[in-house]
């Protein structure tokens, strides 16, 4: 339906209106009126009020046609330019439990060959716990409030959600299970305990993922519905210049042009965000030399590929800026769930002390070979494949220690030196280190294991993936 439609609906109800009127106005005013003529004054009012709702219901069917019309209208951007390039999440990853393997001869005289290395993990100050703790009960009734738009990516985001919370009570009640199973076995107690505390940070860990996909989802959403017809826009500047060339398209005077193009399009959308200098990411050197390689002889095709690469830059750009995101409110009622949830895990895994540091510490380095170092230690730590027993003591060991560093209360430490001369050229005095002992701890045993040790939280996510690898059934 077109606006001449609602034009003509609207100049019916005049047409009546005035006719009514006109009518009524031409005649003097009778106070005894008669009941036909009451009754015949009725049926005119019946007919404005009529006409004015057949107008209104004309004028909503076009205005929603319009917008259905423009909906179809919009040209979809390839995928490859609004994906995060990430993989989605499996919330359905339940544990694969291997028949037990016979431990080797040399392995059973462990505790007899080696005593103290046996004492000392049979007696690590950890609370081993027989029964779930529950900390996921905030998950059970988390729901978004007042969802005005984007509804799909928060009714997925809730279904992963509750996917994820399902596999995970499913999976800590069979390892409690084997807990319990094993009660009188210490050492196969702390295995699976191990294992347990490895699971609930990786069900943090995961949460956090599921809020990265709804954002990734939002950010595509609304970068789609404003910026579909940005490759056409930038293909339209350059085409305004019929002299160019592909040298031309990356000449300083283009690069201008485009850079404006672009804020304009960008303030008329989003107003608060800022695009910084993603464009000069497009337009350097090596990207020149492969748009000559690939285009030499079609400057439109060149155009059309710099019209895509511009948009993608844009998109990796706006899709890390919480202004561009929105949503404020319901992310953050995603963050007060994790943090709900860590405050649960602290508040239930017992006290991180130093004599528990320490204990994992030497439970870690007095069952490892003076010489290992780096050369794949950590995939020989906890290869499921091994029957090293001290290799899995090791790798117990540290993967303890990540899960306290995961969720420990920072308590940062301060290191006192003491020197001849003025504090600030070494003498005496304090230093502030923001990092706490378990950091500092996880640090030299990353840098051992080949990890990333400026990165601890990369570090610890390695070592929860190749503890729980061996939980995961063989494809």
């Amino acid at each position: 339906m077109s606006n001449n439609s609602v034009q003509s609906a609207d100049e019916k109800v005049k047409a009546v209106f005035n006719e009514t009127a006109n009518e009524i106005s031409n005649k003097p005013f009778n106070p005894n009126l008669k009941l036909g003529d009451l009754n015949k004054l009725i049926d005119y009012l019946n007919d404005i009020s009529n006409n004015i709702i057949v107008s209104s219901e004309d004028s909503n069917k076009v205005i929603k046609n319009q917008r259905l019309e423009k909906k179809e209208n919009i040209e979809k951007l390839p995928d490859w330019i609004t994906s995060s390039g990430k993989k989605e999440l499996n919330t359905n990853q339940k544990l694969y439990f291997s028949t037990e393997k016979k431990r080797s001869f040399k392995n059973l005289l462990k505790p007899i060959i080696s005593p103290f290395k046996f004492i000392n993990r049979s007696l690590l100050p950890i609370r081993i716990n027989y029964e779930n703790l529950n900390i996921n009960e905030g998950v059970d009734t988390f729901k978004f409030d007042n969802i005005s738009s984007n509804k799909d990516a928060f009714i997925k985001f809730s279904n992963k959600l509750h996917q994820l919370n399902e596999t995970f009570t499913e999976n800590i009640n069979e390892v409690i299970s084997k807990k319990i199973k094993n009660r009188k076995k210490i050492d196969i107690a702390i295995k699976y305990h191990t294992l347990e505390r490895m699971l609930v940070c990786k069900f943090v860990h995961e949460i956090k993922q599921l809020q990265d996909e709804l954002k990734a989802d939002l950010a595509k959403n609304k970068f789609q519905e404003g910026y579909f017809d940005l490759p056409n826009e930038i293909v339209n500047k350059l085409n305004t210049n019929i002299n160019l060339n592909i040298d031309d398209l990356f000449s300083s005077k283009t690069i201008d042009d485009l850079k404006n193009l672009i804020k304009e399009k960008v303030n008329n959308q989003d107003k608060n965000v800022k695009i910084g200098t993603f464009i000069d990411n497009v337009f350097d050197e090596k990207n020149k030399l492969v748009m000559v390689e690939n285009f030499k002889d079609d400057l439109n095709g060149a155009k059309e590929e710099l019209s895509l690469n511009l948009t993608k830059e844009l998109f990796k750009c706006l899709s890390k800026d919480d202004e561009f995101i929105g949503e404020k409110e319901s992310i953050s009622k995603i963050d007060n769930l994790i943090k709900m949830v860590n405050k649960d895990v602290y508040q239930r895994m017992g006290g991180v002390t130093d004599e528990l540091i320490n204990s994992l510490c030497k439970g870690f380095y007095e069952n490892i070979k003076q010489n290992d170092h780096r050369d794949n230690l950590i995939i020989r730590l906890f290869r499921n494949s091994s029957n090293n027993i001290n290799y899995k003591w090791a790798g117990d060991s540290i993967a303890l220690l990540a899960f306290y560093g995961y969720f420990e209360n920072k308590n940062y430490e301060y290191s006192n030196y003491i020197s001849g001369g003025k504090a600030i050229e070494g003498g005496e005095g304090s230093s502030y280190e923001k990092n706490t002992k378990i950091e500092n701890e996880l640090r030299k045993i990353s840098n051992r294991l080949g990890l990333n040790f400026n990165n601890l939280d990369e570090s610890i996510e390695e070592i929860i993936r190749k503890l729980i690898a061996n939980y995961s059934k063989p494809i």
